[in-house]
C-alpha cells in the first residue's frame, strides 16, 4: 500500500489478518483505523513512515501503535 496516495485507513478496519503493513508515502491524516483494528498487535509489522503528519498531533495513537505491535516504525515531520 506504499506510495499510493491513500489518505483513509477506515476500509482496514475489519481486515484482521494483516500482519505487514506499509502505508508509508502516503497523506495519511488519521492513524485511528490501524488502532480500530482488533487484529493488528503481537507478531505484527507497520510502518506509517514518510506520511507528512505531525507527531507531536499524533503523539498517543503512535505510542499505541508502537506498544501493540512488534515491529514498528514512523517517521514525522
Amino acid at each position: 500500500m506504499a506510495e499510493n496516495q491513500i489518505t483513509d485507513l477506515e476500509p482496514l478496519v475489519g481486515l484482521e489478518n494483516l500482519y505487514d503493513l506499509y502505508v508509508n508515502e502516503n497523506p495519511i491524516e488519521d492513524l485511528s483505523p490501524l488502532l480500530d483494528n482488533p487484529g493488528i498487535g503481537e507478531g505484527d509489522f507497520v510502518y506509517v513512515g514518510g506520511t507528512g503528519f505531525d507527531c507531536n498531533a499524533h503523539a498517543a495513537d503512535l505510542a499505541l501503535l508502537e506498544q501493540r505491535v512488534e515491529h514498528f516504525g514512523a517517521t514525522c515531520l
